[in-house]
């Protein structure tokens, strides 16, 4: 069985600690190590130093503020690379923009666990028509995992993306360009415990990318698409009610809904 290395850049010792002991626990039944990188310049790289300690052929990437919901993590991180080369729990099957969701939808895949206060949490569907979606272009860089012999022809542009933003886009849009296959896997469950935001440095990153994948100037931020919401008392609770084949019709629902083309106004 592979060994598995999940790389952390983190400042916060008390939520290193946290992201770690919900590492070892999902990953207890199985070999692992967990590279901890204190002081990155940019996640890009700290990544790109993280993969040079690393002994794994299995590569974990995730922020220091996740929590792995479901107890059968290792089974469908195994099994995801098993079938696809890199994978993640939200992704596009159309990159267009450093905001991967700025396809809208059909093109949306995967969901994600906010919290809320009083330990409530916010079950946001992107969308979700099957168990394992292949084809996506690029992932949300909360969590992502892939085989070592992407990170051997594919590294993080640490010199392009050399703060805290488009680093996760631009690397998993450039293993696709490069023919790796990326995958969503909606079994896993993933809570995060913060939102992106659209401020002065991600503007100027998405700057960055977007004259690096399409050659273009700047242009008119994308409006968010309409999601799916729903509150719950605890993430645990989001864990005990999810249910692929419920939140499918879900999705379809709402597809059919939208239309190819909605945008939240």
């Amino acid at each position: 069985m592979a060994l598995v290395s999940v790389i952390v850049c983190s400042i916060d010792p008390a939520k290193f600690a946290r992201v770690s002991a919900n590492y070892a626990s999902r990953l207890a039944d199985i070999e692992h190590e967990i590279v901890a990188i204190h002081d990155a310049s940019s996640l890009a790289e700290g990544y790109n130093r993280g993969v040079k300690r690393a002994q794994g052929d299995v590569l974990v990437f995730s922020h220091d503020d996740v929590e792995h919901l479901r107890d059968d993590f290792a089974d469908v991180l195994l099994d995801s690379l098993d079938n696809a080369d890199v994978v993640g729990a939200v992704g596009t099957n159309r990159c267009v923009d450093a905001f991967w969701a700025a396809a809208g939808h059909p093109h949306l895949h995967g969901a994600c666990v906010f919290p809320m206060p009083a330990d409530a949490a916010n079950l946001v569907i992107y969308g979700i028509d099957a168990p394992f979606v292949g084809g996506i272009q690029a992932l949300d860089g909360m969590f992502f995992a892939a085989r070592r012999e992407v990170l051997e022809r594919v590294i993080f542009d640490e010199n392009t993306f050399d703060g805290f933003h488009g680093y996760d886009v631009d690397f998993t849009f450039s293993a696709h360009k490069a023919g790796f296959s990326v995958a969503v896997n909606n079994r896993f469950l993933v809570m995060h415990r913060s939102g992106g935001g659209f401020d002065d440095a991600y503007l100027v990153y998405r700057d960055r990318f977007l004259r690096k994948h399409f050659g273009s100037a700047r242009v008119p931020l994308p409006e968010r698409p309409v999601f799916i919401q729903s509150p719950f008392p605890s993430a645990e609770a989001v864990a005990a009610a999810w249910d692929i084949p419920t939140i499918i019709e879900l999705t379809r629902q709402l597809r059919q809904r939208l239309g190819s083309t909605a945008r939240a106004t």
